[in-house]
């Protein structure tokens, strides 16, 4: 059995009566490590209280999970990166990331909608979230889902209204990962003065690779000038490897 509540609802007793109902993971709705984005979102809890309630769940055997959010108001992308620092050291089994929605007869929607808070765009989610994919990814840290699951009510024709809401968020945060990656092994390697240039890659890395409506492979021809980029598979290569080719 596993379960999902908030930091502040943890206590030795709550814990000795889950032990008993043999639950074996808890995942804590933390959100977000700064006070400010927390207060600011009326969460009703701290960076103590998340710090406490894990060491609990830990000291006590149970699979650890944290449930993290970008978006918030008051938040930006330095107070997330940090926020993934502060979780890493907290040392969970899992962790959830989700962007912000503003959601319809939400409060939020009501700061929204006065102008007292904007919501990121799913560009920049997007590219918040490959960074905080790779801190966890550095620590050996099970990202279990990134990006709200689509519902018939979470969708851009349902209850959503504004904030970055994408159906296939998690990939979109993966292929940019994959490309931020790329672009330090082409400056890394000396390949952004060749013409042409080769890609090899896992077969199950190839989507990630050349990105949705091939947006990786157009935005590497536009950065570097490549006259041609091929793609081909190589299945003992983990991610890729990038080859200078001759000019075509």
């Amino acid at each position: 059995m596993r379960l999902s509540t908030r930091p502040d609802y943890i206590s030795e007793e709550i814990l000795d009566l889950l032990l008993r109902y043999d639950v074996r993971t808890i995942e804590l709705g933390a959100q977000s490590l700064d006070d400010k984005v927390l207060l600011c979102s009326h969460r009703g809890h701290t960076i103590e209280d998340v710090a406490q309630a894990a060491k609990m769940i830990k000291d006590r055997g149970i699979s650890l999970g944290i449930q993290t959010m970008i978006g918030l108001p008051e938040d930006t992308k330095e107070k997330d990166i940090m926020t993934a620092r502060k979780v890493v050291a907290l040392s969970p089994d899992i962790v959830r990331i989700y962007p912000a929605l503003v959601i319809k007869d939400t409060y939020l929607q009501k700061m929204y909608s006065e102008g007292r808070y904007r919501p990121v765009t799913v560009d920049e989610a997007v590219d918040i979230c490959a960074e905080l994919l790779e801190i966890y990814e550095a620590s050996n840290i099970n990202v279990i889902r990134i990006g709200l699951q689509p519902t018939e009510s979470i969708s851009e024709n349902g209850d959503v209204v504004a904030g970055p809401f994408h159906p296939a968020f998690r990939q979109l945060v993966q292929s940019r990962l994959i490309l931020n990656k790329m672009i330090e092994y082409i400056k890394d390697n000396s390949l952004d003065n060749a013409s042409s240039i080769e890609i090899e890659c896992n077969e199950r890395e190839m989507s990630n690779v050349i990105g949705q409506k091939k947006t990786n492979i157009i935005l590497l021809k536009n950065k570097f000038d490549y006259k041609n980029i091929s793609i081909k598979i190589n299945n003992d290569t983990k991610y890729f490897k990038i080859l200078k080719q001759k000019s075509i």
